[in-house]
C-alpha cells in the first residue's frame, strides 16, 4: 500500500492532514490527503506497514497514532513510525 505525502512547514492545507514520520534518526513533518488516508487506514489500520512517498522519497512506515477531532470525528494528526 502506498500513500503520497508532501513536506510541510506549519499547518496543513485544506483537505490535508498534518502528520509526522519519525524514528530515532529522523523526524519529517508531512501532510497527507485526508480522503486517501481514510481509505488506506480502513484497510491496513496499525498492523501493516505502508509506503509513504514524501516528495519522491519512499519510507516504510506504520501508523503509530491518529488524533481525532472529537466534534467532527475526523483525523487531525497522524504519527507514522519509520520501520525500515
Amino acid at each position: 500500500m502506498e500513500l503520497k505525502a508532501v513536506k510541510r512547514e506549519g499547518k496543513a492545507g485544506e483537505g490535508l492532514i498534518a502528520a509526522v514520520a519519525y524514528n530515532k534518526e529522523s523526524n519529517v513533518k508531512v501532510a497527507v490527503d485526508a480522503k486517501a488516508f481514510d481509505r488506506l487506514f480502513r484497510q491496513v489500520s496499525t498492523k501493516e506497514a505502508i509506503q509513504l512517498d514524501v516528495d519522491g522519497t519512499v519510507l516504510n512506515v506504520k501508523v503509530q497514532e491518529v488524533q481525532i477531532d472529537k466534534r467532527r470525528r475526523n483525523p487531525i494528526h497522524v504519527d507514522f513510525y519509520i520501520v525500515g
